[in-house]
């Protein structure tokens, strides 16, 4: 691991005058999992790093991602939104910044997840736009090179703290729930597990409801042709219909046993066959599900699955 002295103060005085560069490398930015939010609700923000070059790319990678990369959010009538408490702690600061060498090979792509919150500071409704700018060597001053990203609309509907708030916490342990990089069969136990207790914050977490919803012909016809909130609100609506047991009731059965038998994966696909047992008064029900998983930044996410009837003993 290496470190660097930043003098940040020299970034913020002279900003205005950084400029673009390297059409061959770009910058993607998407919302992780669609959803409706609120001013109180983490945002998780996917960012890929694309080398669309011949040659190799190499940047370096600042332990604390926010000296590679800011977030420009803005309303409809073009008023920035102000930078968060984070954010202006660890750039007012002269303490080391530690980082490592990122090399991407031609086709090649770096991709995390970060929130937004860590960037910027929501605190009302409305409409947003949101950009974000990469810098291959961080912010250093007026010499300081970025690619910028394309752009997102947000929004975010009138606050509604405390519903939104118990969703965000874990009820056997008071702490807010966070996604943290596990192995693709640890995501379809930590899924299953939580299903078991009913515990559906924990359950949704590592579920692409997005994908799951697209694998219905029907719904993703009505995605396609909808707007970006309408979207949202379709995932919500199917969210509920999975709550209220209305949609997918193979993914929501409840096994008295499940054991997982394999598990294969490439870099950004994985599938996870398990075999589960349902106990009835009279027989046992066996079934095996193969769970499809892919890969944003470090996590790993449902997105489709299928089930295969074993018969009874």
């Amino acid at each position: 691991m290496k470190k660097i002295i930043l003098l940040l103060y020299l970034s913020l005085a002279i900003a205005s005058l950084t400029f673009a560069v390297s059409e061959d490398v770009s910058v993607s930015i998407r919302f992780f999992d669609k959803e409706i939010y609120y001013p109180e609700t983490k945002i998780k923000i996917q960012v890929r790093i694309i080398n669309n070059s011949l040659e190799n790319y190499s940047f370096n990678s600042a332990e604390i991602r926010s000296f590679n990369f800011n977030f420009q959010v803005k309303t409809l009538t073009n008023i920035s939104v102000h930078e968060s408490n984070n954010y202006i702690l660890s750039h007012r600061t002269n303490n080391p910044v530690f980082y490592r060498e990122i090399k991407l090979l031609p086709g090649e792509e770096y991709a995390f997840i970060t929130y937004l919150e860590d960037y910027v500071n929501i605190v009302e409704s409305g409409i947003y736009i949101i950009q974000s700018k990469f810098y291959p060597d961080f912010q250093l001053g007026y010499s300081s090179q970025y690619i910028e990203s394309n752009k997102l609309t947000l929004s975010v509907r009138p606050s509604m703290d405390i519903p939104v708030f118990k969703e965000q916490i874990d009820v056997e342990t008071g702490e807010i729930l966070e996604l943290i990089a596990m192995p693709p069969d640890e995501v379809v136990k930590y899924t299953i597990e939580a299903r078991l207790k009913s515990a559906w914050n924990k359950f949704f977490l590592y579920l692409d409801l997005e994908g799951l919803l697209l694998n219905h012909p029907d719904l993703k016809h009505r995605y396609n042709t909808i707007s970006e909130e309408k979207q949202m609100l379709l995932i919500e609506e199917y969210k509920n219909q999975l709550k209220n047991k209305r949609v997918d009731n193979d993914i929501l059965l409840t096994p008295s046993s499940f054991e997982i038998l394999k598990t294969s994966y490439t870099h950004n696909e994985a599938t996870v066959v398990v075999n589960k047992e349902f106990i009835f008064p009279e027989y046992t029900e066996l079934k095996k599900y193969t769970y499809y998983l892919h890969r944003f930044g470090n996590i790993w996410s449902i997105y489709n699955y299928d089930v295969r009837n074993l018969g009874t003993k």
